[in-house]
């Protein structure tokens, strides 16, 4: 009998943002090299908004690598 496939749980990475007169910056909170700040931001909340998409991006990343290797449907 085959072993039931594991639900999909992923540790993203962390980000770090900082603000810098009326400016924000992001940038992965570990960075080993030079730390590469983004292009600024106008508010809190954009900056917030860019740590999301990164996120979701790398989810959806890891998501697809999840399910070729378990050979899922789209659905799953």
């Amino acid at each position: 009998m085959s072993r039931p496939i594991p639900p999909a749980l992923f540790a993203l990475q962390a980000w770090t943002i900082k603000k810098h007169g009326e400016k924000f910056y992001i940038r992965p909170t570990a960075f080993r090299r030079k730390p590469q700040w983004s292009k600024s931001y106008r508010s809190l909340q954009g900056a917030c908004m860019a740590v999301a998409r990164k996120l979701a991006e790398e989810w959806l990343d890891r998501h697809d690598r999840r399910r070729k290797m378990y050979r899922l449907t789209k659905e799953s």
